[in-house]
């Protein structure tokens, strides 16, 4: 039993040590970025908005780049199989929200005794 009592505090103390030796973070140093850049360089900045990235390969005024990105979405048989998709987990949607809604039931019975 005596050596049952002395373990706990040893290992108590070697998780918290542990625990906040997990927390410390080593000093890095910089990276250099091993690219010298010229005194005069500026950065620009686009405006927003100014690129529309929809239909951006226009602005080459090249029709038939034109023609092979028009073929190439109206053939998409990927955008296509994601639209099916897209609908049918609709439509599943709305099946399981339907036992949400109330519900409505008629009975009738008719008898003539003569």
């Amino acid at each position: 039993m005596r050596i049952r009592g002395r373990v706990w505090p040893s290992a108590a103390v070697m998780l918290l040590a542990a625990g906040l030796a997990g927390c410390t973070t080593p000093q890095l140093a910089q990276p250099e970025a091993g690219i010298a850049v010229p005194e005069g360089w500026q950065e620009t900045e686009v405006a927003e908005g100014s690129v529309d990235l929809a239909t951006y390969w226009r602005q080459l005024d090249d029709p038939l780049l034109t023609e092979f990105v028009e073929a190439a979405a109206a053939r998409n048989l990927d955008l296509a199989q994601a639209a099916a998709r897209l609908e049918q987990a609709r439509a599943q949607l709305n099946g399981s929200r339907a036992q949400w809604m109330p519900q409505l039931s008629v009975n009738g019975r008719a008898s003539q005794e003569f």
